[in-house]
């Protein structure tokens, strides 16, 4: 039988044992003393380079490791947005930074040039008031801004080429969009209230289902 003694010993030599092997973590808060336009952060991103982003109720804000770097629209900029309160970011293939702010217009800010752009940056689309629920960037480069009014915008290259899917433009009959998704052969499938649309490579759509024909046919 085992001294009580020793049993205490190793009882507590094991305790010190995993007491001192946990990893140590440290907490750093950062605010508006540390460059932060405010307090109020909507969503986070690491890049793919490193940096981290922050969404916040004033503008776009990037963290090096050591500065904080807001970036918004100002007063006489050439592009102008409505406003700078963030809700939501996420980076496509090609290092933008996609901001969806709470007026619900989505705007590509490139690290590069430190410019934001939008639709309404195209001389074609100034009158386009295009409010979006999602922006979902998939791995062929393509982006894609959801609507549940408007349908879906689909932004097909770096170079801010432009194609929208709606009852409008005749492609597809729905102008509500819930999501899209690109598989393994850059196909895109547009998941709409009135069925589900397929979206080849090269821009062939055709309705694999729809919701009009599943009724007809009951």
């Amino acid at each position: 039988m085992i001294p009580r003694k020793i049993y205490f010993l190793f009882i507590l030599l094991t305790f010190f044992v995993e007491a001192f092997s946990q990893p140590k973590c440290y907490f750093e808060h950062y605010g508006t003393e540390d460059g932060m336009p405010q307090h109020t952060i909507m969503s986070i991103l690491q890049d793919s380079k490193g940096f981290m982003w922050f969404s916040t109720w004033d503008g776009l804000c990037k963290f090096d490791g050591y500065t904080f770097t807001t970036y918004k629209i100002q007063q006489g900029d050439s592009y102008h947005m409505r406003s700078n309160r963030i809700d939501f970011i996420t980076e496509d293939k090609y290092g933008n930074i996609w901001a969806l702010p709470y007026d619900g217009e989505p705007h590509r800010f490139d690290p590069r040039t430190e410019k934001f752009m939008g639709l309404r940056s195209l001389p074609e689309y100034e009158d386009f008031d295009f409010s979006a629920t999602k922006v979902i960037p998939v791995a062929s480069g393509k982006v894609w801004l959801i609507s549940d009014k408007m349908g879906c915008v689909c932004i097909t290259d770096s170079i801010f080429n432009v194609k929208i899917y709606n009852i409008g433009n005749k492609n597809i009959q729905a102008n509500k969009v819930f999501t899209v998704h690109e598989d393994e052969n850059l196909n895109t499938w547009i998941l709409t209230n009135n069925g589900l649309y397929s979206v080849t490579p090269e821009g062939a759509v055709s309705n694999v289902f729809s919701e009009n024909e599943s009724n007809h046919n009951r």
